[in-house]
């Protein structure tokens, strides 16, 4: 889950940086530099081929385009592929734009 401005470009790009899964978030203003004055809660998912099963590193980095503040290393650590597929949850409380049922 990432919350991110509702208006802009979104999207995820996955390679391996030396050894280790970096997964890159991007956020980018739609043309001409469009962005709303409201958040939402996005989820996202990947896939990535010719990963070889067992634990390997994974860095999750978010880019936003028009906030340096908002970008940088989101998540290091170990993503468990011995089943043939893995998931890390970075966070699991509700956005403050979210109300828990």
């Amino acid at each position: 889950r990432v919350e991110l401005n509702c208006c802009g470009i979104h999207g995820m790009a996955v390679e391996d940086a030396g050894g280790v899964i970096q997964i890159t978030e991007t956020d980018h203003p739609e043309s001409g530099g469009a962005r709303c004055s409201c958040m939402c809660v996005f989820d996202f998912e990947i896939s990535a081929e010719g990963v070889p099963a067992g634990t390997v590193p994974l860095r999750l980095v978010r880019e936003v385009s028009d906030w340096p503040e908002g970008s940088g290393t989101v998540f290091e650590g170990n993503l468990d592929l011995s089943a043939g597929a893995g998931f890390v949850i970075i966070s699991d409380q509700p956005s403050m734009w979210c109300q828990q049922p």
